[in-house]
């Protein structure tokens, strides 16, 4: 900025954990709601920002952006920090002395910050964290989208498309749904959102949204904040879908 530089910010993904095993099947804990928002209750969102994203960003609940017709930004509230509340949920679930969870971890990448700080946090709301380290990013991704845990650390896009989102982590079959989750009430909401005109696709959008954040299938820390810059004598076009601008979004200034 003080070379001249305008700076483009986007906030077009989300980093957090994506609580997979919502059934129970690799860890009978998860299959809780009740422990599953002792999880999300457990994180200190801001924290998680300051550490690993110098600050820049914005700290949500939800996997799916401002730009999507689902959002909701009252949701981003509903779990603000409180490890009290996190212990208080466990002992009611059944676990007053906490449970011990396997989560993967990448060896000698980035996510080291993360993965430490998630353990810290858990730890204090009662939750032991062992990791499993992968060899690299194509096996720990390969490990979550086979269902090997139930529990992981991800950064996904928010994408404007709640078709995409729909079919990349809460549809059966999708990869980030590996253990097929399917409640009655979901299967409705996606028939609208797939089906119905574009007012009933949009407000069952929103339903489902809610009920994602309300039953827990994932934990979002933060949209973790990216920029491009350039200088005064160019203009661009921004897409919400896009970390940089395609060439065709980019000319000199008339």
């Amino acid at each position: 900025e003080a070379a001249g530089f305008k700076l483009y910010p986007q906030e077009i993904s989300f980093n957090g954990l994506l609580i997979l095993d919502r059934d129970g099947v690799t860890n009978k804990a998860l299959g809780d709601v009740r422990v599953r928002q002792a999880i999300n209750y457990a994180i200190d969102r801001k924290a998680m920002l300051e550490a690993a994203a110098n600050g820049l960003g914005t700290v949500t609940t939800q996997v799916l952006g401002p730009s999507s017709p689902a959002y909701d930004a009252t949701l981003d509230g509903r779990y603000p920090y409180d490890p009290v509340k996190a212990r208080q949920l466990l002992a009611a679930a059944g676990y007053p002395n906490g449970f011990r969870l396997t989560m993967p971890a990448i060896a000698g990448t980035g996510n080291l910050p993360l993965a430490t700080l998630t353990a810290a946090f858990l730890e204090d709301a009662g939750i032991k964290v062992v990791y499993d380290q992968q060899a690299d990013l194509a096996s720990y991704v390969s490990a979550l989208t086979q269902g090997k845990f139930g529990i992981g650390w991800m950064q996904l896009q928010t994408s404007p498309s709640v078709a995409f989102v729909v079919a990349d982590r809460i549809a059966t079959g999708g990869p980030f749904n590996p253990f097929g989750t399917n409640r009655p009430q979901v299967t409705a909401w996606l028939d609208r959102i797939y089906a119905g005109t574009a007012e009933e696709s949009n407000e069952a959008a929103k339903a489902l949204n809610a009920y994602i954040v309300e039953q827990a299938w994932f934990d979002p820390w933060y949209r973790n904040q990216t920029f491009f810059a350039a200088d005064a004598n160019t203009v661009v076009t921004q897409q919400d879908t896009n970390t940089y601008p395609y060439l065709w979004n980019i000319r000199p200034k008339p």
